[in-house]
């Protein structure tokens, strides 16, 4: 009887740690925003400033924690992030001063995301898969999905009982412990013993790194690529063009006469379209070129905003908001396992990080530029426009990238394969 691979395991922890990071930090800030504005007299734009602000220390963090991540153990990043985590949390229920607690935002917490699991699963997914890397990616992936479901109700219930404050502290304490256990059970990368398939060579001799440098490349060396340029722009734009639309689809369904409640269930709609995305870049494995999925993404995000423009019924709505779920759940899974097949496991930590940068400086460009285009033309026509043509250049930018690595300009292998 064959050994389960470990590096499902990883996959699974990745899962875990996902749901707590992702759903107990990022999606649960809104749990918080009418408690803090109620005690601190704030408006609720001035209550929404703690999400600006973690998004804005993780791009400008991301490029310098996934480096470090490619440099130093794992285990030992995973760690201390998770008792940084925690302790912010904490710090931030004992607080009394908005501005200290802006910094714990802006600073510490973003950092300790990164290190504590949003980068670092990521990581440790491309050093342990090789042949099954999308599949591993897109399973892990289900952990954000999990923690919007999960966590938020679960705050929820815990902040109506014990108080916005307690509430943080408890989470803190939680969270810390709970990573803390799981990191135990990770391992770096993959021993002599361990076969992603069995009968193969061990996966520590099979993964990409072996055939590329061990030697992580550097930020500057990275950026001086055009490749990766081309990369990280095709994917930037569609996470703006999906901000926007996350920004935008609650009050076009509002405008089209929807009830608050009715038009805030599109959003749980695209995210069921998310999950479906996940699954089905798991279920078909490595058979298709990963640029080549990344196109029919693309294509089905156009179509997707197409639906949008010429909406006129909550069916069609509904229809371009599963539509779009779907395209923008499989799009992250294949674009990071690309990603590691180009640039290999070695540098992945680093190009993740910029990468990562990129995206959530295009995705607040296209939240504001959404609310721009509502204020100056009376309605949501151009921005879909807009969007669709943003499609088509992602579309351009990542067959350029193709070209490129066909014509041997990856500094790891050839194109992956989903």
């Amino acid at each position: 009887m064959n050994k389960v691979y470990y590096g499902w395991f990883i996959v699974a922890i990745a899962v875990v740690i996902n749901t707590l990071i992702i759903g107990g930090v990022f999606t649960s800030m809104g749990v918080f925003v009418l408690p803090l504005a109620t005690e601190f007299e704030l408006t609720r734009a001035e209550a929404n400033t703690a999400a600006i602000l973690l998004s804005f220390g993780c791009a400008v963090c991301s490029p310098f924690v996934g480096s470090l991540l490619d440099r130093r153990p794992l285990r030992q990043m995973m760690w201390t992030g998770a008792l940084l985590l925690g302790g912010c949390l904490i710090a931030i229920g004992l607080s009394d001063s908005l501005y200290v607690s802006a910094a714990i935002v802006t600073l510490p917490l973003a950092v300790s995301t990164i290190a504590a699991g949003t980068a670092s699963v990521t990581v440790l997914i491309a050093r342990w898969f090789s042949v099954y890397r999308s599949r591993a990616m897109a399973l892990a992936a289900l952990g954000i999905s999990f923690g919007g479901v999960l966590m938020p109700p679960l705050l929820g219930f815990l902040l109506e009982r014990i108080g916005w404050r307690q509430t943080l502290i408890v989470e803190g304490v939680v969270l810390m412990v709970a990573i803390s256990v799981l990191v135990l059970l990770v391992r770096d990368r993959p021993g002599e013993n361990d076969r992603e398939v069995p009968g193969e060579h061990p996966a520590s001799e099979r993964t990409p790194a072996s055939t590329a440098s061990e030697v992580p490349m550097s930020l500057l060396s990275v950026l001086r690529l055009p490749l990766f340029w081309f990369m990280c722009l095709s994917v930037s734009f569609v996470v703006g063009a999906a901000h926007a639309f996350s920004i935008t689809i609650v009050p076009l369904g509002q405008d089209m006469g929807l009830t608050a409640a009715t038009a805030a269930g599109l959003l749980s709609l695209f995210a069921g379209g998310g999950v479906c995305g996940k699954l089905l870049v798991a279920s078909i494995g490595q058979r298709f070129d990963s640029t080549l999925v990344l196109v029919a993404c693309f294509a089905l995000m156009a179509l997707a905003n197409f639906v949008f423009l010429v909406a006129d019924n909550y069916t069609q709505l509904r229809i371009g908001c599963v539509l779009l779920g779907i395209a923008v759940g499989a799009t992250l899974p294949v674009f990071f396992s690309l990603l590691a097949s180009t640039f290999g496991p070695a540098s992945f930590g680093t190009v993740n990080g910029l990468a990562t940068t990129g995206m959530a400086i295009v995705g607040a460009i296209g939240v504001r530029c959404a609310g721009e285009i509502y204020d100056r033309t009376g309605g949501y026509e151009l921005l879909f426009m807009v969007l669709i043509g943003i499609q088509f250049v992602s579309m351009l930018l990542i067959v350029s990238a193709r070209w490129l690595m066909s014509r041997g300009y990856a500094p790891a292998t050839q194109p992956g394969q989903v």
